[in-house]
C-alpha cells in the first residue's frame, strides 16, 4: 500500500534530487583533496562564440586569479605551435591533400582556408587528411564578431604572468580523428567550404541551442546535445570526448600537486560519465560547483599585482 509518508519521501527524493542537478548548473569547479596543498580550478570554455554572447564573471575572474598557473587542452603559449603541428600530423603514405581533391574543389578550399585561418593551404599539403576536420570550422557562428575563450584567457595569462602548459600534444589531439575515412575527409570539408551548415537550419539550430546551454551553464544537457550530434563530433565521440578525457588525468595529478590551476578545456568535456568531474572524483579528487559571488575585484587585482 503506498501511504502518505512513502508519497512524502519520494517527493522529497525528488526534490532532492531536481536540486542538485539545478545546483551544477555552472562552468565553474573547485578541484580539492586527494593530497593537493592548494585548490585548483576547472573552467568550461566554447572554443568559438559571438561577442555579444561571451560573458566573463567577475567570479570567474577571481578564481582565474587566484590560480599560478593555466593549463588548455594543447600549450597555446609554445612558440613552435604551428612547426610541431605540421611535423607531428605530417602524411605517411606521400599522399597530398591536393590529390584528394578535384583541382576545382582543392582552389575553393585553399581560398576558405586562407579566409578562415589566414594561411596558405599548401603549408598542410603533406598533413594526414584527417587533420583537415579539425583545422577547418563550420560557418556556424553566424556573427559579425566572434571570441575565443581560449585567446581571451591566454591574453590574461600572458598579462599576470601566469605559465601556461597543455593536457596533451598536437599529435594527440589530432589523433581523435585518425582512423576517418578520405572520403570522409572530403565529404566533411566540401561541405563546410561550400556553406551547407550554414544554409542547414537545423545545424544553425543546434548550435543555437548549444550557445543557449553555455550561457545557462547547464554542463549536463550540453554534455547531451554535444554527444547526440555527429556534425560537432564527427561521429567519434569516445575519441574526441571519452579517451581524451581519460588521457588527461594523470597530466591533473602532475600538474596541480604543488600549484594551483586553472585549467580551461571545452565544456562539453566536463559531464557525463566519462566526463572530467566523474573521473577526477573517481581518482579521489573532491569537485565542488562554484556560483556566482560577490567579488571585490579591486582587491582581488591588488593582491594579484603584489605577489
Amino acid at each position: 500500500m503506498i501511504t502518505g509518508k512513502k508519497i512524502l519521501l519520494f517527493l522529497l527524493l525528488f526534490l532532492f534530487a531536481y536540486a542538485l542537478h539545478a545546483q551544477e548548473k555552472t562552468l565553474l569547479w573547485r578541484i580539492s583533496g586527494n593530497g593537493l596543498s592548494k585548490d585548483s580550478y576547472l573552467f568550461g570554455t566554447m572554443h568559438k562564440i559571438c561577442e555579444k554572447d561571451y560573458f566573463w564573471t567577475d567570479t570567474m575572474k577571481k578564481y582565474f586569479h587566484r590560480s599560478e598557473q593555466v593549463c588548455f587542452e594543447i600549450d597555446l603559449d609554445n612558440p613552435f605551435l604551428l612547426f610541431s603541428t605540421i611535423k607531428g600530423i605530417r602524411s605517411s603514405n606521400g599522399r597530398t591533400l591536393k590529390d584528394l581533391f578535384t583541382p576545382q574543389d582543392f582552389t575553393k578550399l585553399a581560398r576558405y582556408f586562407k579566409r578562415a585561418n589566414g594561411l596558405d593551404i599548401m603549408l598542410f599539403n603533406e598533413v594526414k587528411p584527417s587533420v583537415l576536420m579539425l583545422l577547418l570550422e563550420t560557418d556556424y557562428v553566424n556573427c559579425a564578431t566572434f571570441k575565443s575563450y581560449e585567446e581571451e584567457i591566454k591574453k590574461e595569462a600572458r598579462k599576470f604572468h601566469k605559465p601556461i602548459s597543455g593536457l596533451e600534444t598536437v599529435e594527440e589531439q589530432f589523433a581523435a580523428v585518425a582512423d576517418a575515412t578520405d572520403k570522409e575527409v572530403v565529404s566533411y570539408v566540401m561541405n563546410i567550404v561550400n556553406g551547407k551548415y550554414l544554409r542547414d537550419k537545423s545545424h544553425l539550430m543546434i548550435y543555437a541551442r548549444i550557445t543557449s546551454l553555455y550561457k545557462k551553464q547547464d554542463i549536463r544537457e550540453l554534455y547531451d546535445i554535444i554527444s547526440l550530434d555527429t556534425t560537432v563530433l564527427f561521429d567519434k565521440k569516445e575519441m574526441i570526448l571519452d579517451f581524451r578525457n581519460k588521457n588527461w588525468i594523470p597530466k591533473f595529478n602532475t600538474y596541480s600537486k604543488d600549484k594551483s590551476v586553472f585549467y580551461a578545456v571545452g565544456a562539453g568535456h566536463l559531464a557525463g560519465e566519462t566526463g572530467l568531474i566523474n573521473l577526477l572524483r573517481k581518482e579521489g579528487y573532491t569537485l565542488s560547483p562554484i556560483f556566482s559571488e560577490t567579488v571585490d575585484f579591486d582587491e582581488i587585482l591588488t593582491d594579484e599585482l603584489s605577489d
